[in-house]
């Protein structure tokens, strides 16, 4: 009898800060995001610090049917849902997908992927816990392919305290180049971007726009990247 080939499936990261997290309450969602997805994966990966109820949730660090959970609140649910919901639905393959995110987090002084050494950043973090995960596909039986990745962060950076605001597309694609690297074997892949909204005050948020425009240069620069206005 023929050896039993490994099931393809379509890796998505998925990483950022509170607007990734996701505030969704479970009482908000129609019956078929209620419920376990049979195709779609989730590996859930809260980068809170020790101590977090985020960490002891049934999701973390381990592959499991799409579902709530995964938000902010206990039960709550943020764009995962329904992105792997409709991923699914278009896609052929299994989808499966990897979020790792941390409420109130900035490039510049969290995710710090012009720091590639250090094993505390956001960054060398979200890289590792992602590399484990494609890791247990294998084990599980598996094909992985990496297929793209989705960042929605930026308003920590707009706060007077970023010394370098310019430098977030710099920063930004620091972190690309370390995912292409070390997840995709140097391949490139699709990418899309939320760009945030302008953070009401207080605190105050200087480097709003900024942060905004060069999202969108960094995206429209890219041939494999597109942008989302979250303004309302």
């Amino acid at each position: 009898m023929p050896p039993t080939m490994p099931e393809p499936v379509d890796v998505y990261l998925l990483a950022g800060q509170s607007n990734m997290t996701g505030h969704g309450q479970p009482h908000e969602l129609p019956e078929p995001l209620r419920v376990p997805h049979a195709s779609a994966l989730m590996h859930f990966v809260p980068l809170n610090e020790p101590g977090h109820d985020r960490l002891d949730r049934p999701h973390v660090r381990r592959w499991a049917p799409l579902e709530p959970g995964c938000g902010d609140a206990p039960g709550g649910f943020g764009l995962e849902l329904s992105l792997g919901h409709t991923l699914a639905a278009r896609s052929p393959r299994r989808v499966a997908l990897i979020k790792a995110d941390r409420g109130g987090t900035g490039l510049f002084n969290h995710w710090q992927p012009d720091r590639p050494d250090d094993p505390s950043t956001l960054t060398r973090l979200t890289l590792t816990a992602a590399a484990e995960a494609l890791e247990q596909l294998y084990e599980d039986g598996y094909d992985p392919r990496f297929a793209g990745f989705f960042w929605f962060q930026g308003e920590r950076d707009t706060r007077p305290d970023n010394p370098a605001p310019d430098r977030y597309t710099a920063l930004l694609g620091a972190l690309i180049e370390q995912v292409v690297d070390e997840l995709n074997d140097g391949q490139p892949f699709p990418k899309l971007y939320f760009r945030i909204q302008v953070p009401s005050p207080p605190p105050p948020a200087p480097h709003a726009e900024s942060i905004r425009q060069q999202l969108v240069a960094h995206a429209q620069a890219d041939p494999l990247a597109a942008w989302i206005d979250t303004d309302d």
